[in-house]
C-alpha cells in the first residue's frame, strides 16, 4: 500500500490499471482523476481515485487486486459510480 498515494496515483492520471477479480478475470481501467477528501492533511493520505470502466463491462462491488508496473499490486475495495465510472478510496496513517 506504501506506493498507492496520492502524489504517485496523480502522477499517472490517463494510464491502464490492471484490475483482476478472484478467479483470474482481469480487466483494464483508466486512472481518470484523483481527489483529497476533508481528512487529508499531514498525518493523513485521505483520498478517492475515480477509474473509467468499458461499455461492456460491469463491475460489482467488492475487493479486487489491482496492478500497475510503477505501483506494484495491491489488493482494494471498488465502488461503482455510474456505469463507466468507480470509486477506489483510500485513507491510511502517514507513518512518522
Amino acid at each position: 500500500m506504501q506506493l498507492y498515494t496520492y502524489g504517485h496515483l496523480t502522477a499517472l492520471l490517463g494510464e491502464r490499471i490492471t484490475m483482476t477479480d478472484a478467479q483470474g478475470v482481469q480487466a483494464q481501467l483508466v486512472i481518470e482523476h484523483v481527489e483529497k477528501n476533508e481528512q487529508y492533511g499531514p498525518d493523513w493520505e485521505a483520498f478517492a481515485v475515480y477509474l473509467l470502466g468499458q461499455d461492456n463491462l460491469r463491475i460489482p462491488q467488492g475487493c479486487y487486486v489491482f496492478e500497475h508496473p510503477a505501483l506494484g499490486a495491491e489488493t482494494l475495495f471498488i465502488s461503482p459510480k455510474n456505469q463507466l465510472q468507480y470509486e477506489v478510496v483510500i485513507n491510511k496513517r502517514i507513518a512518522g
